[in-house]
Parts: structure tokens; sequence; C-alpha cells
């Protein structure tokens, strides 16, 4: 399952869950599982409106180690919708390497391809 969500404050998440089984069920993000890892990351962009190409985005990604960095909850899943909450500590890949705590809940439209 991969789940993207955007808002208009240009902050965005996105988590790549691996063999998802449903509803129901909490899923790790950490590096200490050799093969299979579900992965989160959390982006922030600055948008600078009078010079769009200076605009700057931050990225934190999990996980950026071998512990548990945090998980994925997914409570509910029907045919148009995915709904759940997250929590992880994600570290900035780009920047200065600074540790920031992301959490939060969605309730998305699911498509299916």
């Amino acid at each position: 399952m991969i789940i993207i969500a955007t808002n208009s404050d240009g902050n965005a998440f996105s988590m790549t869950v691996f063999g998802y089984e449903g509803a129901g069920k909490t899923y790790d993000f950490t590096g200490a599982t050799l093969g299979i890892t579900n992965v989160a990351s959390y982006s922030e962009t600055k948008v600078n409106l009078s010079n769009p190409q200076a605009s700057t985005t931050q990225l934190w990604q999990a996980p950026f180690d071998n512990t548990k960095v945090g998980s994925i909850a997914i409570s509910e899943e029907t045919d148009s919708k995915v709904v759940g909450t997250f929590s992880f500590k994600g570290k900035n890949v780009g920047g200065d390497g600074s540790i920031k705590d992301i959490e939060g809940s969605f309730n998305l439209k699911k498509q299916t391809y």
C-alpha cells in the first residue's frame, strides 16, 4: 500500500507498506528487518512567490538506521477510502541531519490500479 498526501501549505507525507494485510493492523518503520522495509517521508516546501526558482524543500525520511522509528496503523479500509494514524521520527537527509517527530492521521480517497 502506498499513501501519499499533501496540503496547500506545501507539506506532504508518503508511506509505503510492504506486505499489507488490511485494516486493523499496525506496520513498523524499522531498518532492522532484512529485505523488506516499510518507509515513510515528510517534506516541507517553502514557496518563494516572487522567485519560484528560489523555493526550498526539506525532506525527512524513516527509517534512517536499524531501530524502530515509528509505525502506521490502518483502522479502516473500504472500496473508496483508507483511514489511519501514523507516528515516526524522520531524519533530514539532504539538509542538516536533524531528527523531526512526525505524527498525524488520514482519511483518504482510495485509488486502486
